[in-house]
């Protein structure tokens, strides 16, 4: 029996030190160490000894799980670390590459037409005005003589937010809001996003852009 375990030992050092990866060593750790490995089956016989015999057979069959242990951990240490050198080496950057060039994206078109607008107003002696898409119903409607009671004021057109504020629908406040800040004379365009609902109009979207000269 003891020449048994010795045998099995033996041979179970020399399988681990050949073992080419961590997946191999791991079903050479479940042939040895699992349940129906082979040291539960010399475990099982155990108990089929007499009394002097049994503590000779633990002794060495405890010696075995500490030989086959070791040889697992020093194999799982050797190939871990060279499992860390394969793909260090495999991801390692050269830094004294040049670097890639990076291509730039293109203008959206909406904003590449705009900037040729500006241009051409900018080159008549045109300012162009930035204003705020949520606006007051003030400089959107009462100011620009639109009465209350006038369809594109309804809920149905308009976006409204409460407290008499709206998404605007057009950029014409920027009319009221430049005649507050500069007097006369006043040469323009407010360019911007606008914002009406179209629900019944199914070839609308609900924002579009607009340029206004005054």
């Amino acid at each position: 029996m003891q020449q048994h375990i010795d045998e099995l030992v033996s041979k179970g050092i020399e399988e681990i030190g050949k073992a080419a990866g961590l997946r191999e060593l791991e079903a050479l750790r479940v042939q040895f160490f699992g349940k129906k490995g082979a040291l539960a089956d010399l475990q099982k016989m155990l108990g089929s000894l007499s009394p002097d015999e049994k503590p000779a057979f633990g002794a060495r069959l405890n010696q075995a799980r500490t030989s086959l242990g070791e040889a697992l951990e020093s194999r799982t240490a050797h190939l871990s670390e060279a499992a860390l050198e394969a793909q260090l080496a495999e991801e390692m950057i050269d830094v004294s590459l040049p670097g890639r060039e990076q291509g730039c994206g293109g203008l959206h078109p909406v904003s590449d037409v705009s900037r040729q607008i500006f241009r051409i107003f900018e080159s008549m002696g045109f300012t162009v005005l930035d204003g705020p898409e949520l606006e007051e119903e003030y400089y959107n409607f009462d100011a620009l003589n639109i009465p209350p009671h006038h369809p594109a004021r309804e809920d149905q057109d308009s976006f409204y937010v409460g407290e008499g504020r709206l998404l605007r629908t057009q950029t014409s406040p920027m009319q009221i809001r430049t005649f507050e800040r500069f007097k006369p004379p006043v040469a323009a365009i407010s360019p911007g996003k606008c914002f009406r609902r179209d629900a019944v109009d199914a070839t609308h979207l609900h924002t579009f852009h607009q340029v206004e000269g005054f």
